[in-house]
């Protein structure tokens, strides 16, 4: 039995929490969050009224007898709260990005390292079935010689109601909100499916303050031209605040590779519908059923029992610190192509800010 800790229990703490307690081989020892109300009400809706809740950390790491902590806090907090939990021992799986900058990201892995312990950062959406398939349909055909593709998220994310749910308040005020809290997902599926790095970023960051449905401060717009180690040449393109909010969230979706002879398209963020492929002289796509998806829960338990195995079984974590690390760096490089106004190549970004 996996003993874990939650800290943060707000709205993904809660989705979190749920993961623990469908798993049969863990268990939730402790609930830290600043916020009275949300330690009762996340108590409540799990009946662990019996499980200790805290209004800070460092009791909680004292107290509780925990061996795995689950970091899920706004990122502005995770360099201190992840070295308390390692300097204490703790295994630690962390929300993304695991810090907005590259020097202390690198520090908690080192820690991490040092103290052999297991760092996994929240990257989740790997672990969807659709991810997986699509992964397994590039790598193993029947198509060859991918060249570019199309990536598309184009979505209504209105942070005062989201299936009902008020969502993390943080990301109005965020600088490089969309790159730091939702490109970064996109980025890393780029690169987990593709099996390569980005050389090089073009990367324009922009905010339409001038709509008046636009509730975002910072740039909640990003477009970005990714050239790939292997080749590939992929276009970007992501906002949170559509035109359209009235067909549900107004998430409009497409992932499409181009291969010489072929094509794969996902047509769903979360791969309801299925992945689909088509050959040169097919006259429709074929729909290749990736069975059953959960929003935001299919892909956390898948990523929680990995994080057990990690912890109990000696397995290496498929979204190590360290891997994280890789994604982190080609989002500031979108970042500081965005500032300057020009590509950037990523070997040379690194050599720069002195990353190893």
């Amino acid at each position: 039995m996996l003993k874990i800790m939650l800290i943060g229990c707000g709205l993904r703490g809660r989705t979190w929490a749920r993961a623990v307690k469908e798993n049969p081989d863990c268990e939730i020892c402790a609930y830290v969050d600043t916020d009275q109300a949300a330690l009762e009400r996340i108590k409540k809706e799990h009946n662990d009224e019996d499980v200790p809740g805290y209004l800070s950390l460092e009791p909680a790491l004292r107290e509780s007898g925990s061996e795995a902590a689950i970091l899920v806090t706004p990122p502005q907090f995770h360099y201190e709260q992840s070295l308390k939990v390692l300097d204490n021992g703790l295994d630690l799986l962390a929300e993304k990005p695991l810090t907005e900058d590259f020097e202390t990201s690198q520090e908690i892995v080192r820690v991490a390292e040092e103290r052999r312990l297991n760092l996994v950062v929240g990257m989740q959406f790997r672990y969807m079935p659709v991810t997986q398939a699509y992964k397994k349909l590039f790598e193993e055909g029947p198509f060859s010689k991918p060249n570019f593709a199309q990536f598309q998220y184009i979505r209504t994310r209105n942070p005062m109601n989201y299936r009902g749910w008020v969502l993390n308040q943080y990301c109005n005020d965020m600088p490089h909100t969309f790159l730091l809290e939702q490109a970064i997902h996109h980025l890393d599926l780029i690169r987990f499916v593709y099996t390569t790095e980005v050389e090089s970023v073009m990367a324009f960051e922009w905010n339409p303050i001038e709509w008046k449905h636009n509730p975002y401060k910072k740039d909640p717009n990003v477009s970005i031209l990714l050239n790939m180690e292997n080749g590939m040449h992929v276009n970007y393109m992501g906002t949170w605040i559509s035109g359209n909010e009235g067909m549900g969230e107004g998430i409009d979706f497409r992932w499409r590779t181009d291969f010489e002879d072929g094509i794969i398209v996902q047509r769903d963020l979360f791969g309801e519908t299925g992945l689909f492929k088509a050959s040169r002289d097919s006259p429709e796509l074929t729909c290749i059923d990736t069975g059953p998806i959960e929003p935001f829960v299919t892909d956390t338990r898948f990523l929680l029992e990995e994080f057990y195995q990690c912890c109990k079984e000696g397995k290496n974590p498929e979204t190590s610190g360290k891997d994280h690390l890789k994604t982190l760096l080609t989002v500031l490089a979108c970042i500081r192509s965005s500032e300057q106004g020009k590509k950037v190549n990523l070997r040379e970004f690194k050599e720069e800010i002195k990353a190893p």
